[in-house]
C-alpha cells in the first residue's frame, strides 16, 4: 500500500503542475505551454507504464484475474489516452474532438461493463473505477464541448492580429495562404 501511497503523491503532483501551468498559459507567460506539455507527456507516459502494476495493487481484492486485468488494462489505457487528448486540446493540435469523442464513447462501454460487474459482485474496487471513469467522462464531455476557437481567443487576446489568422487557419486548416502567413507571422516575432 505504501508504493499505492507514493504513486498517489507523484500523480497529485504532476497533475497540480499541469493545471498551475494551465493557468499561467491562459494569462500568456512565456513557455508554459512547453511545461503543460511535458508534465502531461510524463502523466501519461506513467500511466502507461505503471499504470496496470498501480491498478492490480488497486483490484487485488479480486478473485478472478482475467477480468482484474481486462479492467486494469482499460483503465490504465483510457487515462492515458484522456491525458493526451487534453495535451492535444491545450495546444490547439489536430484531431483532439475525434480523440475526445472516442474516449468518451470508450469510458461509457467500460463503464456500463464495469456496472454489470458491480451489480453482480458487489465488489468494493469497482466502484472505486467507477469513479475514476466517472471523471475520465466528465473531462472527456467537456473538453469535447469546449470550442478550439474559444481557446485561441484567449491564447491571444492580446494579440488580435495572430487571434484572427488562428481563427482562420481553424476554419480552413489546408489553405496555404493562411499557414504561410502564420509562419511569416511566427519568424517575424
Amino acid at each position: 500500500m505504501k508504493k499505492l501511497r507514493i504513486w498517489n503523491i507523484i500523480e497529485g503532483t504532476v497533475l497540480s503542475l499541469v493545471l498551475l501551468f494551465s493557468v499561467l498559459k491562459l494569462v500568456n507567460i512565456q513557455s508554459s505551454g512547453v511545461f503543460i506539455t511535458f508534465f502531461l507527456l510524463v502523466i501519461s507516459v506513467f500511466y502507461l507504464t505503471l499504470g496496470i502494476k498501480i491498478n492490480n495493487l488497486q483490484l487485488n481484492e479480486d478473485n478472478n484475474k482475467a477480468l482484474t486485468l481486462f479492467f486494469s488494462i482499460a483503465i490504465t489505457l483510457l487515462v492515458s489516452s484522456t491525458v493526451l487528448s487534453l495535451l492535444f486540446k491545450l495546444q490547439l493540435w489536430a484531431l483532439t474532438d475525434g480523440w475526445f469523442l472516442i474516449n468518451l464513447i470508450t469510458s461509457i462501454i467500460v463503464l456500463l461493463i464495469i456496472s454489470i460487474n458491480f451489480l453482480k459482485s458487489k465488489k468494493k474496487y469497482l466502484v472505486r473505477l467507477m469513479v475514476k471513469l466517472i471523471y475520465l467522462i466528465i473531462i472527456s464531455a467537456f473538453c469535447l464541448y469546449v470550442p478550439s476557437s474559444k481557446l485561441i481567443e484567449i491564447y491571444h487576446k492580446d494579440n488580435p492580429e495572430l487571434k484572427e489568422l488562428k481563427l482562420q487557419w481553424l476554419n480552413n486548416s489546408e489553405d496555404k495562404e493562411i499557414i504561410e502567413k502564420l509562419n511569416n507571422y511566427k519568424k517575424d516575432e
